[in-house]
């Protein structure tokens, strides 16, 4: 059975996004006999979508979990609902925006419930130290379309669990901005496996 993991590509100028980069430090590891595939998707409507529906159709997981930079985060917060809407009047890498409200899928549910265990990893998290909280909110950006995206993949599918997270800035990036929340770029990683073994042991 495999594993995948996504994080986000660099956006909005910055150097580093700590969810790429977990990703793809995930990625040909082993958790409780589940091979990991960790990709770094691009800050891109389009580019996500024929990206994630690619791999969702070659890999077709036992489990995705997508993981989002939320800059303004100050603790682990595991997505609980995805919606399929998209909306923002920020534009994506490619300059694109989403300013009229419409549908992630015409055919799709109005939203997906995640289906790991949000409840006990926000608990076992909090068991290692780890701030972390359920969100009933992943946004109407990139982080919310990408979860939909493989909600509805999966649940069409019928054989793969999914859900989504989203960190907080790492501290190593944001040295100078000291107003900015962040956790310390080993403690993410130590989130992200936690999460996977309570998941991946369930």
């Amino acid at each position: 059975m495999t594993v995948l993991l996504t994080g986000f590509a660099p956006f909005g100028g910055m150097k580093k996004n700590p969810s790429g980069e977990i990703a793809r430090l995930f990625n040909g590891k082993e958790i409780n006999g589940e091979r990991i595939i960790g990709k770094e998707l691009p800050v891109s409507y389009r580019r996500v979508r024929e990206v994630l529906e690619k791999l969702i159709d070659e890999v077709n997981p036992s489990l995705y979990l997508g993981i989002g930079l939320a800059p303004r985060s100050t603790c682990i917060r595991i997505e609980v609902i995805a919606l399929n809407i998209v909306y923002s009047e920020r534009p994506d890498e490619d300059g694109v925006r989403q300013t009229d409200v419409s549908y992630i899928y015409e055919d799709g549910d109005l939203a997906y419930i995640t289906t790991i265990p949000a409840k006990r990893i926000v608990n076992e998290l909090r068991r290692s130290g780890i701030p972390a909280s359920l969100s009933f909110s992943a946004g109407t950006y990139l982080c919310n379309y990408a979860f939909y995206i493989a909600a509805h993949l999966l649940k069409r599918k019928g054989n793969g669990r999914y859900g989504f997270i989203h960190i907080p800035q790492a501290s190593e990036y944001v040295v100078s901005e000291v107003n900015t929340p962040s956790l310390p770029f080993n403690v993410l990683v130590k989130a992200i496996e936690k999460v996977l073994y309570v998941i991946l042991g369930s």
